[in-house]
């Protein structure tokens, strides 16, 4: 019986030998892993700022039946001299992000502002002014003063200093498309085009500066009246002046806009290139607003020469 038993025991343990073997050649010789690779993130894109000065910026026609942005101001009177701030003429700023499509051609998307162009002129409105006028007469008999008699009324037309001002802004949207000619030297000579949308907003604004007066007419001791003026929104006529709104107007509106490139850009580094270029932008039909001290006129259509510096910033 023991015989017995143990030649089972002996079988089954020579039959159990070849299967954990096995086991331990697939733990111990098991098939290699795949091996991971390193995947570039932002291979090919670029960051892009850029400053503009323009040297040249021509309106291209007057709109005769545009809107006036004064219509229904009470009447100003121009008294000081009119002060022009074309900064639409000078700077612009952009940001944007492109892409090399290959090491030839590349494109962008870009934000920019073109400045501001201002207007204003100070002068007088005539009845833009109001507040409370009061009027108190005193007599004396004898030296006495007699109960003082007292009136007191709206005065809503009353002459006051102020200013009006003009202000034109632009901004534009623009994808641009550009053709990279070779590199020597670290030099990238390049041409492009691009096409996009402007924003055009025009502002109007006229500010009065109401302050309050105080006259006495007649003789001391005899008859004397005092007339008193308080401006809305002070609390006695020797108050700081208070600024009275007139007219608040504006107008914007979306066209669209095309620009023509040249330049070249010099690398740097492996990721940093500098770009000296010149750009052509025309905006057909813009609107902006030209004041001349009297009146409003409406131009239609802006062509922008510019020169450029900026930096590209390769994400590789």
């Amino acid at each position: 019986m023991r015989i017995v038993v143990t030649s089972c025991i002996a079988a089954l343990t020579g039959f159990s030998a070849p299967t954990q073997a096995a086991d331990l050649d697939q733990i111990l010789y098991g098939s290699e892993l795949p091996v991971t690779k390193t995947v570039e993130i932002g291979s090919g894109w670029y960051l892009r700022g850029d400053l503009g000065y323009q040297v040249n910026a021509k309106y291209r026609s007057t709109v005769a039946t545009a809107n006036n942005p004064f219509q229904g101001l009470v009447p100003f009177t121009a008294t000081g001299v009119l002060t022009s701030q074309n900064d639409y003429a000078k700077m612009t700023a952009s940001i944007g992000a492109g892409y090399h499509l290959n090491d030839l051609f590349r494109v962008d998307v870009n934000l920019a502002t073109f400045g501001q162009d201002s207007f204003s002129q100070s002068g007088v409105f005539t009845g833009g002014c109001g507040g409370t006028r009061t009027i108190t007469t005193t007599n004396f008999v004898a030296g006495v003063p007699v109960l003082p008699v007292t009136t007191s009324t709206n005065a809503d037309s009353v002459n006051c200093n102020g200013a009006v001002s003009v202000k034109n802004s632009m901004y534009l949207g623009m994808l641009n498309g550009y053709v990279d000619l070779g590199t020597v030297a670290g030099f990238t000579p390049y041409v492009g085009a691009g096409v996009g949308v402007a924003y055009t907003k025009q502002t109007a604004s006229a500010n009065g500066s109401c302050q309050g007066s105080q006259v006495v007419t007649g003789v001391a001791g005899v008859s004397q009246t005092t007339n008193t003026f308080i401006c809305n929104n002070q609390a006695a006529f020797t108050s700081p002046a208070a600024n009275v709104p007139l007219l608040n107007y504006k107008e914007d509106q979306w066209s669209v806009a095309y620009a023509l490139n040249a330049g070249v850009g010099y690398q740097f580094t492996k990721n940093l290139t500098l770009d000296l270029g010149y750009q052509f932008t025309s905006a057909p039909n813009a609107m902006f607003a030209n004041f001349d001290g009297a009146s409003v006129t409406q131009r239609k259509g802006i062509n922008v020469h510019e020169v450029r510096v900026g930096l590209r910033y390769d994400l590789w």
